[in-house]
């Protein structure tokens, strides 16, 4: 009798110890209750949150899952991203002009939408990163990269297709699985494919560049004849500004120059020689060249 007891206490205590799991959630992470039978098997759809978590080992499983956000660069770099793969990203602006380019995301799930995640995809937050999420991003920059013109990739729309990018992905599929996107930006430029392609671009930045170099440099006489003459008159700085080239040349004037300037030009530039007018008809010419000794 007595060993009989005995053989049923250890059998209780031995039940006990083996029916009864325990296991902390850390910060930023929360607990995914898997039941394994009866006829609520599978995902439960409440998240288990940080702390201690008392569980049935037999019937059931605690899986644990990150929700803070994981920064990640999709690079072809070495020491970005997954060294061992080139998972830069490639998409083609307007005619078919392929580009690619290092990019960096910052992602999180949303806590609520967890157990989804976990039971849709049944894949750890970084094997989806380098996975789904990468392609989804690829996606994304062709589609909104194909309505812009090469150069603008480069230049004036870059940000406006990051953010296109950013949007679509928080609105897409990935968006409404419970993917939260609050960062999507190049690490450095995008670089076209072909190199023919980079060379033609190249050059037409740098005849932009030369152009407007010689747009201001006309501006910059215009601004300096112009302030002359007023200065024979007798105008207020202001006038100068207002009287100073074109509407164009106005507005460039008006970002570029302060009252302090213009009176230093009126004081040291004019060496006090009058405009020499000629003219017949309905034209003037200036004659300017005794203004600049």
């Amino acid at each position: 009798m007595r060993n009989l007891l005995i053989a049923l206490f250890l059998a209780g205590a031995l039940f006990s110890t083996t029916s009864c799991g325990v296991m902390t959630v850390p910060p930023g992470e929360v607990g995914i209750k898997v039941n394994m039978v009866g006829g609520n098997r599978g995902v439960d759809e409440t998240p288990i949150v940080t702390g201690r978590v008392f569980f049935n080992p037999v019937n059931e499983r605690i899986y644990v899952y990150p929700i803070y956000a994981k920064n990640y660069v999709y690079s072809g770099k070495e020491n970005e991203g997954n060294r061992n793969v080139d998972e830069s990203i490639t998409f083609a602006a307007r005619g078919g002009i392929a580009f690619r380019a290092n990019v960096g995301i910052v992602v999180q799930i949303a806590e609520k939408r967890v157990p989804h995640v976990f039971a849709k995809y049944r894949q750890p937050l970084d094997n989806l990163i380098v996975g789904i999420v990468h392609n989804e991003v690829r996606d994304a920059f062709n589609r909104h990269a194909g309505t812009l013109d090469p150069l603008d990739v480069l230049a004036a729309g870059k940000a406006q297709l990051l953010d296109g990018v950013r949007k679509d992905l928080n609105e897409g599929n990935l968006g409404q699985d419970g993917f939260e996107f609050s960062v999507v930006s190049f690490t450095d430029n995008p670089v076209p494919v072909d190199p023919n392609v980079q060379t033609a671009i190249n050059n037409v930045f740098q005849q932009t560049q030369a152009a407007k170099n010689a747009e201001q440099a006309v501006l910059t006489a215009q601004f300096n004849a112009d302030a002359k003459m007023a200065a024979a008159r007798g105008d207020s700085a202001s006038t100068v500004i207002n009287n100073a080239g074109d509407a164009e040349g106005n507005r460039i004037l008006r970002q570029s120059l302060s009252p302090e300037l213009i009176q230093y030009v009126l004081a040291n530039k004019w060496n006090g020689a009058m405009p020499m007018v000629q003219g017949s008809g309905g034209g003037t010419i200036l004659d300017l060249r005794g203004l600049n000794k």
